[in-house]
């Protein structure tokens, strides 16, 4: 009965085949479903499909097919369950998709078959109640999405469910299973990158509502891959599309409840609490649903585009609507500080929308009030900190430019110091809750209040004047002494037992003081730190803490804290000096070391501090012992007076005998190894040696008479063998640790002191004290920087430069012995070179010792420097410090540094960083040029090669020339190294031809080629060398050269071959075979490096000549190489084909390579830029010169990456589709149409036999038009040139050319029927309205017949549709309007109105839905002259309908003649009243600026402005109070304006130009703005330069921050010469043409030096 299976990979076919038991034979199958007995087989054979895949190889191989399945669902009479049909289908499709990719094409053309003429079956098996059905259809439309785009768009549009159906599909209540497979079916669509998910969930946005709804209870992992899959497909989608369109599908996708639905999901319970609600979540599985949750949500609100960057805080009403969205989320959340992930996104959010805050403030503020459990209140406490830490002022930096101090005020007012919460604090702090069980939590947050409060003063200082900084904190000062609790109360509020830990609450208290100190002294009372800490009943690391920190925080109250006055002073001592012995970090250290200094023992020698700490931490265990004799010790020495130079401490223990004798021995040690003057010190202990260890006096006692001795004591081991093995250069193999300050000292004893140490001791030394501590730290011991000592030759010296790196510091002591020593230098001192040299590799002189050792090494003779190289090193030192702060460098200096440079140089040194200096010299300093003359060049010609610096120089110096020409001829080049640099220096600087024909015979080419470099050379710098060779080779030289030219594949010798043929066209016929078979053999061998060198030098040459042979081969291989992502083949391809005669065979076989090429469809499709322009610029050029060659097979191809706009691709695409319309005989053009076009189109066409849904296409057209660009039309397409001519390029602009006519046709042969709103809604209607002003009439006229069309179509529907009664009334006033007007010619501003008007009639929800509806409904005809409904929209009290009008207003002034439609309706009345209303927006005023801007454009409109409005007044007190940077910026443009116009007198507006400076100072942060008030200084210095004082340029050049024209205008230099080159439109390069302008104006006033 069945067949046997085949026998699997790796089996033998000697094996025995076992045979494959199935329940139903394949031939069987195929019999028995065309009888009766369909039903059993189809049972039969899904079984046999479940059990065994093979089954369905099967059934393929023997001729079966997906058709032949479906068919059964046609018959009427079938009994076959759907469900089996379907698995079936799903079965076949899988397999053909994963094995036999080869047969997708007859797949996809069966299934848009199938759907074209039965997609009602589908519809209605998903919309009906059988489960499996539903299942096994979703499943099969799954695969189908994931088969083809052109499907996926298909069923996306077709299957319209209606929204109950939707929503059982989707909630699962009915059943899971169902539920899943929908989920799939939408993911499929994600996931298929062929599919703009994006763009069809924005048709159906209710898709993703009703699965986001039930996602609380699937599992985790649908839940998470539903999420990141999503995700993805939004990630991909934001790419190609600007941030305000990503903003905008945000909106409309994720409304309030779906994102309410979302942030439920951090609830999520799984599906185990459909059967049993009181079911608990897996812990595991609900974390990973969250952290997926977290990551879709901020991706959403923050990088895909709900959140603008340039408006992350609104400051005006207008836009608050837009957090309306947002508002309504954070409302229903409840307590999200109470979920990891929820509290994090919240405060994410507000980073980004800071004008959320007060939402979440005021909701911690209810539920701190009315809930008495404290961890629930503890929770609301503790999220405050890190809420407050989101509102960093970082997430201002997109709106700094735009505020006020009142702006700023008001946002720490209300946004960081909330009076709301702080009140809340303050209260828990206080305690005037009866029962305060947060206080804790309080202080942390009120903690962070102020350090966020002291953020806002350095950021406000660093962003702003200060001006304004002083008076936001005048604003600032009564909130901030209301708000906050003063220190008496913060102290007082600790004592207070609430169950709390007393010590944590004055750690954070001591925190907030320290911090008030900073920001607002005046809390801050007088408090006694004695009686403070007596109040502190608590013991070890948390008492000392607070000691530690309380004495550095009182300390800076600049107080006599007097510790040493109370009986608490030995518990201090002892828990600050066992905190320290536990925890020995820097800062530790430094505490206690402050509570040391506050005993007033030690003003003689703070640093002896040190080393009583170090004695008590050089004990293995903590000795209390020693720290009660120290206290008592300290306490006695404060009543003692001072006895010699020594401490009245290390007096009065080493004058007495005591028990700790450890101890004492040990400060005695440490104490030598750290003095300077051993001798005072021995002194000291000769009358005290009783009191010492003998060994210890022995040791110290030899070192104080000048003998070097090791320590050997018992009682310090470590030290002892350290000592040892440096004594005797031992190898030391304990492993030292950073906490042994006491080791270091030692060891820095010795390097400075025993002189006789051997080389093993001192690497002894050297490894041990990098183990000990840091480079910097070993560097800032007070005896190794008074031992050092460069006149003397010891080991503190050489330890020093051992220690250099370079981060080390400023070493100012180092440096400043460093410079002393060698200004000590002359001519006859010795001195050690290598140490020097080391030297001043790390250390850096700051410009004042700079200039002190470079005046001492100039006056050596130049001569020293080689004899002496490190003399010459410490010159280059000292220049380098000169420049560094680009301190002014004056003509002697110079002069000096100048004639070193040419004695070295006739001397053949090097003397590279030298030329470096000089050429950094007169690059910054220009004036300096005057020193330098031909005596520098000479010295360069002594030196037979030049270094990198020097060719710099010489460059420079050919630059800034007046006769390059002898300049040249003084140079004698030599090195085609220099040349190359020359050749480049000439050409940017446009150099005379006579010039660059002395340069050309400077090059001999034949010693060129056979230089082994000039390969390399021509590579980098090939064109400027063949522009030579091409404007200035003789013909006798081109046919020497050309004569003896083989087929090369050399690059240099191509690229020299075609630079003389440019030059000598007349040869090109002669030899371009040669130059071919060159570059064919370049492509042969795969050298695309040389290709590509090649390449462009064949470009040029064909620039030059105007005839070619054709040469196929040539041809073919350009085309093909060119297609393989080579652009520069497919250049030189098309203007190879400009310029030769082919055949239409040859333009055939070129077609037909193109078209069979594997990249072609990957280059139309996929390739935006000019890889597609130049393929589709060769096919034009063989379709225009042979049309036959155009192939109906093409057009599909064609259609498919035509995008409609305006760019340079779909410009020739449009051209190419308008060959095929005049050759449609041939090309079955009109069989084509409707024409559909963009991603999918070659699928449709690619169809074999053609059966098309017209009706379904026309609707995926429609819905393909993007809003984006009909809006971007509406403002941007010209409305004064004929639409049948070429356009303007513009990718963001759709080609009226194509639309008009295809809507004509469209509408003429298409029964449109039920799409005639899709056609308004689209967009289609706004582009038709817009031609209605177009200076055409034959495009008005396609204009008005694509109107009549279309109102015929909506007639037909106003009694059973509500919207084509809105349409056709709009329709039919415009067309009564138009015909009232001017050759039926409406204005622009009119046409914009109309475009966008009929885009509102979209939606009933739009703003400006309902006036434009009752505005449409009360006329009858619309006024086309004019702006309609403008005077009603402008006096209306909504501020979007103010917005509306004056945007359509200012898009709409295209002409002159629009400005006065504005004239005749007496709009700028209006306009300049509300620019001036104080209840106007910011937004308000800057629309309106931007009208009057466009206004003053026309010299005309603007002189009528100027006369009759009081212009130049109201232009003045705009700038005066003008408080916004946009519009401040555009107010500039204005007067740009009045600058160049003719008729105002530019001396009348000179208080108008101090006003415009005077307010520049409050914007010159802004790029923008300082780019404008460049453009507007440099254009009034170009029409009046008498205007410019040079105090008003100074404040200029000073606003501008441009330093190096501030540099020009002092000196006069000549700036066109050598001064900084400054990109075109730029601050700098109008400042310079501003200031060259006035040097050459005002040389005697400027003429300062």
């Amino acid at each position: 009965m069945g067949k046997k299976r085949k026998i699997a990979d790796g089996q033998s076919d000697n094996s025995a085949k076992k045979p494959r038991s199935t329940l139903i034979s394949i031939e069987e199958f195929r019999k028995q479903i065309k009888t009766d007995y369909v039903s059993d087989a189809f049972r039969l054979f899904y079984k046999d499909c479940c059990d065994d895949p093979e089954s369905i190889v099967e059934y393929l191989n023997n001729g079966g097919s997906c058709e032949e399945i479906l068919y059964v669902l046609t018959s009427t009479d079938t009994t076959v369950p759907n469900n089996l049909v379907m698995e079936i289908c799903n079965f076949i499709t899988r397999y053909i998709m994963v094995k036999q990719k080869s047969k997708e094409q007859y797949l996809f053309k069966m299934y848009y078959k199938f759907f074209n003429n039965h997609f009602d079956i589908i519809k209605n098996m998903i919309s009906g109640t059988d489960e499996d059905a539903n299942i096994a259809t979703l499943k099969l439309l799954s695969n189908v999405v994931l088969l083809s785009p052109v499907l996926a768009n298909y069923v996306f549009l077709n299957l319209k469910l209606k929204l109950e159906h939707l929503k059982n599909l989707a909630d699962g209540k009915n059943s899971m299973s169902v539920r899943n497979a929908f989920i799939r079916f939408i993911m499929a669509y994600i996931v298929n990158p062929k599919v703009n998910a994006v763009s069809l969930i924005l048709l159906n946005p209710e898709l993703i509502g009703f699965i986001i709804a039930g996602l609380k209870h699937d599992p985790a992992n649908l839940v998470c891959l539903f999420l990141s899959t999503l995700l993805t497909a939004l990630d991909k989608h934001s790419l190609s599309n600007k941030r305000t369109v990503r903003t905008k599908i945000v909106v409309k996708i994720f409304q309030p409840q779906l994102v309410t639905n979302l942030v439920r999901l951090y609830n999520w319970v799984g599906p185990e609490s459909l059967t049993n609600p009181k079911a608990l979540a897996n812990k595991e599985e609900k974390e990973k649903v969250s952290e997926c949750l977290h990551e879709f949500l901020l991706f959403i609100y923050t990088k895909y585009g709900f959140v603008n960057p340039s408006k992350r805080f609104i400051l005006n009403s207008y836009c608050a609507n837009r957090l309306e969205p947002i508002v309504v989320v954070l409302d229903k959340m409840e307590k999200p500080w109470e979920h990891r992930h929820v509290k994090l996104f919240v405060a994410k959010l507000c980073s980004y929308l800071v004008d959320l805050a007060p939402i979440m403030w005021k909701k911690l503020q209810e539920h701190i009030e009315n809930t008495d459990e404290r961890s629930s209140r503890a929770k609301a406490f503790e999220y405050i900190p890190l809420f407050l830490e989101a509102l960093h002022p970082s997430c201002l930096d997109y709106t700094k430019k735009y505020l006020q101090v009142e702006d700023f005020s008001r946002i720490m007012q209300q946004y960081i110091l909330p009076p709301t919460i702080l009140k809340v604090l303050v209260d828990e702090v206080n305690g005037f809750k009866k029962d305060p069980k947060n206080v804790l939590e309080s202080l942390k947050a009120l903690e962070k209040v102020v350090e966020l409060i002291i953020s806002y003063q350095d950021t406000s200082r660093r962003w702003y004047s200060e001006e304004f900084c002083s008076k936001l904190m005048q604003n600032l000062e009564v909130t901030i002494m209301d708000a906050l609790p003063t220190s008496g109360v913060l102290l007082e509020r600790c004592n207070v037992e609430d169950g709390e830990s007393k010590t944590d609450k004055v750690e954070i208290v001591l925190n907030i003081l320290k911090l008030y100190k900073t920001c607002c002294p005046y809390l801050l009372e007088e408090i006694n730190l004695i009686n403070f800490l007596n109040s502190i009943d608590e013991d070890g690391d948390k008492f000392a803490r607070i000691v530690i920190k309380s004495v550095e925080v009182f300390e800076t109250f600049g107080e006599d804290l007097a510790l040493c006055s109370t009986k608490s002073f030995q518990r201090i001592l002892k828990s600050v000096l066992l905190y320290l012995f536990d925890n020995r970090e820097d800062e530790v250290r430094k505490g206690v070391c402050r509570i040391f200094k506050q005993t007033m023992v030690f003003d003689e020698d703070e640093s002896e501090i040190e080393v009583w700490i170090d004695g008590i931490l050089s004990f293995e265990t903590m000795n209390m012992d020693v720290v009660k004799f120290l206290g008592k010790k300290l306490l006695a020495s404060i009543k003692i007076n001072k006895v010699g130079r020594v401490s009245k401490l290390m007096y009065l223990i080493f004058s007495t005998k005591t028990e700790q004798q450890d101890y004492v021995n040990f400060v005695a040690l440490n104490w030598l190894h750290r003095v300077i003057n051993t001798g005072e010190f021995i002194k000291f202990l000769l009358n005290f040696h009783e009191n010492i260890d003998s060994d210890v006096f022995k040791y110290i006692k030899s070192w104080g008479n000048g003998k070097a001795k090791r320590l050997s004591c018992g009682s310090f081991e470590k030290m002892s063998q350290l000592s040892k093995a440096i004594f005797k250069g031992e190898e030391y193999t304990d492993i030292l640790t950073v906490n042994n300050p006491h080791l270091l000292r030692m060891i820095i004893f010795y390097i400075c002191n025993y002189h006789e140490m051997s080389e093993e001791g001192y690497q002894i030394c050297l490894k041990s004290a990098k183990s000990l501590a840091k480079p910097q730290d070993i560097l800032s011991e007070n005896l190794l920087k008074t031992k050092f000592d460069l006149g003397s030759k010891n080991n503190a010296n050489k330890f020093v430069v051992d220690l250099l790196e370079d981060d080390v510091g400023e070493m100012i002591e180092y440096r400043t012995k460093i410079c002393e020593f060698v200004l000590k230098i002359d001519l006859r001192a010795k001195h050690d070179s290598d140490l020097l040299s080391k030297l001043i590799q790390f250390v850096h002189l700051n410009v004042d010792e700079g200039q002190k050792v470079f005046q001492h090494f100039a006056k050596f003779n130049s001569k020293s420097f080689i004899d002496n190289k490190i003399f010459f090193d410490i010159f280059i030192w000292a220049s380098e410090a000169l420049l560094k702060e680009e301190k002014m460098v004056s003509a002697e200096t110079f002069q000096l540094v100048l004639n070193h440079l040419i004695y070295l140089n006739k001397s053949n040194y090097d003397s590279a960083r030298l030329s470096k200096i000089v050429d950094f010299m007169i690059v910054k300093y220009p004036h300096l040029l005057k020193c330098v003359d031909d005596k520098l060049i000479d010295s360069f010609l002594c030196k037979p090669d030049f270094d990198g610096s020097e060719i710099q120089l010489i460059v420079n110096l050919f630059r800034c020339g007046k006769n390059r020409k002898d300049f040249l001829e003084t140079l004698q080049i030599k090195q085609s190294n220099l040349l190359v640099h020359l050749l480049k220096a000439a050409f940017d600087l446009k150099t005379t031809p006579e010039e660059l024909l002395w340069l050309f015979q400077l090059l001999d080419i034949r010693a060129f080629l056979k230089n082994p470099k000039c390969d390399d050379l021509l590579f980098k710098n090939y064109d400027i060398i063949c522009e030579l060779i091409a404007l200035h080779s003789s013909q006798k030289q081109a046919e020497k050269f050309m004569g003896k030219y083989e087929a090369s594949v050399e690059s240099h010798q191509i690229a020299v071959a075609f630079s003389l043929l440019r030059s000598n066209p007349i040869l090109v016929d002669e030899h371009i075979s040669k130059l071919i078979k060159s570059v064919l053999d370049l492509c042969k061998l795969e050298k695309y490096v040389e290709v590509e060198v090649a390449a462009k030098g064949f470009h040029k040459l064909l620039e030059s000549v105007d005839k070619l042979t054709c040469n196929l081969d040539f041809a073919q291989t350009l085309l093909i190489e060119g297609m393989n992502s080579r652009l520069y083949l497919l250049k030189l391809l098309s203007r190879f084909l400009q310029l030769v005669d082919f055949s239409s065979e040859i333009a055939g076989r070129l077609m037909g390579q193109i078209g069979t090429h594997a990249n072609c469809a990957k280059i139309l499709l996929n390739d935006k830029g000019s890889y597609k322009e130049e393929l589709l610029g060769i096919i034009m050029c063989l379709g225009e010169k042979y049309p036959e060659v155009l192939k109906k097979e093409s057009l599909g191809l064609l259609l498919a990456c035509y995008g409609a706009t305006n760019s340079n691709a779909d410009l020739k695409v449009f051209s190419l589709l308008q060959l095929y319309e005049l050759n449609a005989a041939r090309t079955q053009f009109y069989t084509f149409m409707p024409i559909v076009w963009g991603p999918g189109a070659n699928d449709i066409y690619d169809l074999e036999n053609k059966e098309r849904n017209s009706h379904e296409e026309i609707r995926q057209v429609l819905g393909g038009l993007d809003m984006i660009k009909v809006q971007n039309t509406i403002k941007n397409c010209s409305l004064d040139v004929d639409f049948w001519e070429s356009s303007s390029c513009n990718d963001e602009v759709y080609n009226l050319s194509f639309f008009l006519p295809y809507f004509s046709n469209l509408l003429k042969t298409t029964k449109i029927g039920l799409l005639a709103p899709k056609f308004a809604r689209s967009g289609a209607l706004s582009l038709v309205l817009l031609a209605l002003a177009n200076n055409s009439e034959k495009t008005r006229m396609a204009a008005w017949y694509v109107l009549g069309r279309l109102y015929e179509s909506l007639e037909k529907f106003r009694t059973e549709q509500k919207f084509a009664i809105v349409y056709s009334r709009f329709i039919a006033a415009v067309c009564k309007g138009v015909v009232k007007t001017k050759n039926y010619q409406i204005s622009n501003v009119a046409a914009v109105y109309l475009s966008k008007a009929v885009t509102m009639l979209a939606s009933n929800r739009n703003a400006m839905y309902e006036p434009i509806i009752m505005y449409l409904g009360a006329m009858e005809s619309i006024p086309l002259n004019t702006v309609p409904d403008m005077l009603q929209m402008l006096t209306s009290t909504n501020l979007e309908h103010q917005m509306f009008i004056l945007e359509v207003i200012c898009d709409g002034l295209r002409a002159e003649k629009d400005v006065w439609v504005l004239f005749d309706n007496n709009i700028f009345v209006y306009l300049m009243e509300m620019f001036t209303s104080h209840a106007s927006s910011a937004e308000l005023k800057l629309k309106i600026v931007e009208i009057i801007m466009k206004t003053t454009k026309y010299q005309n409109c603007f002189k009528r402005v100027n006369a009759n409005f009081n212009f130049l007044n109201w232009l003045s007190d705009s700038v005066t109070k003008c408080a916004d940077v946009r519009v401040f910026e555009k107010l500039l443009v204005i007067y740009s304006e009045v600058v160049r116009c003719s008729f105002i007198n530019l001396k009348l507006t000179t208080c108008l130009l101090s006003k415009v400076i005077g307010k520049f100072e409050a914007f010159r942060t802004d790029e923008r703005v300082a780019l404008e008030f460049a453009k507007c200084m440099d254009l009034i210095g170009q029409k009046n330069i008498s205007l410019i004082k040079k105090e008003m340029l100074e404040t200029v050049l000073r606003l501008t921050g441009s330093d190096h024209c501030k540099y020009l205008l002092d000196y006069s230099v000549k700036v066109e010469i050598l001064s900084e080159r400054y990109a075109e439109n730029s601050v700098d390069f109008y400042c310079k043409q501003l200031t060259t302008k006035f040097v050459h104006s005002h040389k005697n006033e400027c003429n300062k030096h």
